[in-house]
């Protein structure tokens, strides 16, 4: 355990994809098999940690424990290869190509699932979603979700540390913004940019979200974990 906790952590390690990584570290908790218990749960843990630390998170949507459910038979085929349940009886330094054929293949099935899932969602919205929102992206719709709930206007030090950009992406993306018709400034004559607001059209949604929140949650962020 010692050494599979040391490389799972060694800098070379990380050259893998994190999928890879991931199923190595889930074939060989299992091989070592240090609990009485609970050895599956805790595999299958680790791998959906490093999936999701390496980027590859799919929050609810992604359960490998749903997976392997499905067909235990072939789950644990995968996992002996054939082989002593003796670690050093040829498990200690085996080929897992076979597992890891078979974990890949199981993290495409899971992707793929969940990219239909999140279509069928994303045209849902889109039915109903106005026009106004449907225009902006991921990062304007975070000003826009500033801008509702929790301060009328944004400074562009605020739009530095809420977007994570340098000062000048950031007017750079406000200068376009205001010519988009999303935002505009708070002082018109300014001849430097300090503050945003909403337009009139943006404004007016504003208050309309303020009256119904549910029907805008997922624009709001209170369904995410």
């Amino acid at each position: 355990m010692e050494d599979l906790v040391a490389w799972i952590n060694s800098p070379n390690t990380f050259e893998l994809s994190p999928p890879i990584r991931a199923g190595i570290a889930m074939w060989q908790l299992l091989t070592i098999h240090p609990y009485m218990d609970g050895n599956g749960r805790t595999a299958r843990m680790i791998a959906t940690y490093l999936l999701r630390r390496g980027g590859f998170g799919l929050k609810s949507l992604f359960v490998l424990e749903n997976f392997y459910d499905r067909n235990l038979n072939e789950y644990y085929k995968a996992l002996q290869m054939g082989l002593s349940h003796n670690y050093y009886f040829g498990r200690h330094n085996a080929d897992i190509t076979q597992w890891l054929e078979y974990f890949l293949n199981g993290l495409a099935e899971v992707y793929t699932q969940a990219a239909s899932i999140v279509q069928e969602k994303n045209s849902e919205l889109l039915k109903v979603e106005p026009e106004l929102i449907r225009k902006l992206d991921i990062e304007q719709r975070q000003v826009l979700r500033e801008l509702v709930f929790k301060q009328e206007m944004l400074t562009i030090t605020e739009l530095v540390i809420l977007l994570r950009k340098s000062e000048k992406t950031i007017r750079e993306k406000v200068k376009r913004w205001i010519q988009d018709g999303f935002l505009e400034p708070k002082d018109p004559d300014a001849q430097r940019i300090r503050t945003v607001i909403l337009t009139q059209w943006y404004d007016e949604l504003a208050g309309d979200i303020r009256k119904e929140p549910e029907r805008f949650a997922y624009l709001l962020g209170k369904n995410e974990s």
